[in-house]
């Protein structure tokens, strides 16, 4: 074996030991985060430097086109500068840069830079592809010809305390060795700015969704201190008027008054009744009295304390919805049996006057809104349900008796309906529609929630279903625990 063939063997088996070896250091660029040092790129100098025999060195990155348009990806890998400098060993970044403008920028592969003898400069080209902040997926831009915006990486190597024949020998080795590692260089790089990005992004986004959580606690702050406010200054404002002009009030307007400070009083009172329940539902607090209940019947007497209701707010002249209530068998038949349920009748009574208020405050004067009783011989058939979801709703309903027959009540509204934009969040508590303090219902957006955590707490599941003009409906289902006899 000749002298040359053994020198192209040694070549090789370095090259090859290199490519290992940055093989594992693009593993580990792949995982950096945003806490991690930037050791990546120095680590990646030094294998060059040793692989160069070079005494320093410098990565630098540059866009390969600056004036393109594309630089929504670049410059989060540059920093908004020019040149980023990436990693540097010997060498400060004004005497790279000093280098690099004295290079001829189509000069792609290693060759001696005509500012220093003793320097030797790669180019490569990088393609990058990074999440967009818009959507989530790989952002790609057009410049000009290629399908991503091109990065330039430049790697200099310079030899210090070399006699120039043995320097000339290995720069000599090092343009030659450094073309046949470049792709492996270029993929270290790429993981290392690839995460910087995403690490950026996180960041942003994080910063957008803690941002997003102020302006809710702010709204719900205005919401709640409205709702407290408007009673209590309706209650203010009637004791201040009969305390100063008691005398000149007639028997007629103080029981006026009277009245309009008890439904005041009992606004306030639903208020914190509803603040202190939600807290008590998450915080977990909540125990449920269960007795057998004829669901029906249940569901009737919910229905005419909601009629019951409605006619001590009705306004002259206004022809509110009418309810219609039904019993059906499996089949969808008219029927008089009664199925019986282990509940907290209390908790379920508010779990329908939500239901019921909901339904006659969004229906419109003269509609209808239709109550179905129906039961079912197992959870099964909700998947045919108009907006049951089975990956938020889907869950096995059994009583503590393994009973497999479950009831669902549905509440139907002639309203305008709800859009999918915010019907997707009215069991959020205190999520509304119409946040603003001059809306026309008023309510703190916690009666649907509050419902659900209680159905749920009864092993069953409330879920709704809404088309803007057509209506909304919400579904109570809950497991059988026998029929009436």
């Amino acid at each position: 074996m000749d002298m040359q063939e053994k020198q192209m063997n040694g070549l090789l088996s370095e090259v090859t030991t290199s490519l290992d070896d940055l093989a594992r250091l693009s593993q580990q660029g792949a995982f950096t985060t945003a806490e991690t040092p930037p050791t990546i790129a120095v680590i990646l100098l030094e294998r060059l430097l040793v692989l160069c025999q070079a005494s320093r060195g410098a990565i630098f990155l540059t866009a390969l086109h600056p004036a393109d348009g594309a630089s929504s990806l670049l410059s989060s890998a540059l920093r908004g500068k020019s040149y980023r400098p990436f990693a540097l060993h010997g060498v400060n970044e004004e005497e790279g840069y000093a280098v690099l403008t004295t290079t001829s920028s189509e000069n792609l592969w290693a060759s001696p830079s005509s500012y220093d003898p003793s320097w030797v400069q790669e180019r490569l080209i990088l393609r990058l592809s990074f999440p967009s902040e818009h959507e989530g997926t790989l952002e790609k831009q057009e410049s000009g010809d290629s399908a991503s915006p091109a990065l330039q990486t430049l790697l200099l190597f310079g030899w210090d305390g070399q006699d120039a024949e043995k320097r000339a020998t290995v720069m000599k080795k090092a343009c030659a060795v450094l073309p046949f590692v470049a792709d492996a260089v270029g993929t270290v790089i790429t993981h290392v700015l690839v995460n910087e990005y995403i690490n950026v992004f996180e960041a942003r986004a994080n910063h957008k969704a803690l941002h997003e959580m102020e302006l809710f606690k702010a709204e719900v702050l205005a919401t709640a201190s409205h709702e407290l406010r408007s009673p209590l200054a309706s209650l203010k404002g009637y004791t201040e008027t009969l305390l100063r002009h008691e005398h000149r009030i007639s028997r007629e307007e103080r029981h006026e008054f009277l009245l309009a400070m008890s439904e005041a009083s009992d606004r306030l009172a639903e208020v914190i009744d509803a603040l202190l329940e939600m807290s008590e539902l998450e915080a977990g607090l909540t125990k449920l009295e269960r007795t057998p209940v004829n669901i029906a019947r249940f569901v009737r007497e919910a229905v005419a304390m909601a009629e019951q209701q409605r006619e001590k707010s009705r306004d002259a002249g206004n022809r509110e919805p009418a309810f219609s209530v039904h019993l059906e068998d499996r089949y969808g038949r008219p029927t008089d049996d009664g199925l019986l349920v282990e509940a907290d009748a209390y908790r379920l009574r508010e779990v329908f006057k939500h239901l019921f208020k909901n339904a006659v405050t969004h229906s419109p004067e003269g509609g209808m809104i239709e109550v179905v009783i129906r039961p079912f011989p197992s959870p099964d058939p909700l998947e045919g349900f108009p907006g049951f979801s089975s990956q938020r709703e889907r869950k096995r309903i059994t009583t503590r008796r393994g009973s497999q027959q479950v009831v669902v009540v549905s509440i139907q509204d002639s309203g305008k309906g709800i859009s999918m934009e915010h019907f997707t969040h009215i069991f959020d508590p205190f999520y509304r529609a119409d946040m603003r303090l001059t809306r026309e219902v008023n309510g703190l957006g916690l009666g649907l929630a509050i419902s659900r955590r209680i159905v749920e707490l009864h092993d069953g599941v409330l879920w709704g279903a809404s088309e803007v003009g057509k209506g909304s409906t919400f579904y109570v289902c809950l497991p059988v625990n026998g029929n009436v006899r």
